[in-house]
């Protein structure tokens, strides 16, 4: 497949394109810093794009078979975040102006609240408003806005716990689809190898298609 990756120097961005590459699709990995893919392969081209114009992303998208997006903020302790909510636009424009339909997509545990299943007390009494009050809820805006605006895109949208290292953690992720979190799982973290690998078996997986799922290591 030719799969184009959005946030791909980002820590589990640059795991996407390396295991995408090793499972022998060709990639086309969106940045905004050419200088910070040092990967050199055959099956990688590196295209510069401003996540927030359609048509350059349209451009890099054309003929391919998937959008990846492993988009990360940064700045979301004391800033207001419009990354994801604003991009999300942008992105699924750019795939109809490409024609491309299928998107995979990663934000976290514990987006929304479910008072009949409410998340683990930790983080939604402290995790989540100290430090990722402002980055979950842009996240839980951009997932509203695929429910009601897209339609025509067939998403899967990943929500892990705490991503953690390189190394694979050697268990079976667990995806149960429509909460925003998992019970009786692992809830501390789960390698991003783990999550990217996750994301790009979720391509070809029928099981997955239209859904926004939590994951968790078993």
């Amino acid at each position: 497949m030719k799969l184009v990756i959005l946030g791909a120097t980002g820590p589990t961005g640059r795991i996407l394109v390396r295991t995408a590459i090793d499972d022998g699709h060709t990639v086309v990995a969106v940045v905004r810093n050419p200088d910070k893919i040092t990967m050199v392969d055959d099956k990688l081209q590196v295209v510069v794009a401003d996540i927030f114009s359609a048509e350059e992303l349209a451009k890099a998208m054309v003929g391919a078979d998937a959008v990846v997006s492993a988009l990360g903020n940064v700045d979301g302790l004391w800033k207001r975040v419009e990354l994801y909510s604003d991009s999300i636009k942008t992105i699924t424009e750019a795939m109809r102006q490409a024609k491309v339909t299928r998107l995979v997509a990663m934000t976290a545990w514990c987006t929304g609240y479910d008072r009949s299943n409410p998340g683990p007390v930790f983080m939604e009494w402290f995790v989540k408003p100290v430090f990722l009050r402002n980055t979950l809820r842009d996240m839980y805006v951009m997932e509203q806005w695929i429910t009601d605006n897209c339609s025509d895109i067939n998403y899967t949208i990943v929500r892990p716990p705490g991503l953690g290292g390189d190394t694979p953690s050697g268990r079976e992720v667990e995806a149960v689809p429509g909460v925003y979190h998992l019970r009786g799982v692992s809830a501390g973290r789960i390698p991003r190898c783990d999550v990217a690998r996750f994301m790009l078996d979720a391509i070809n997986d029928r099981l997955w298609f239209n859904k926004m799922l939590a994951i968790g290591l078993k």
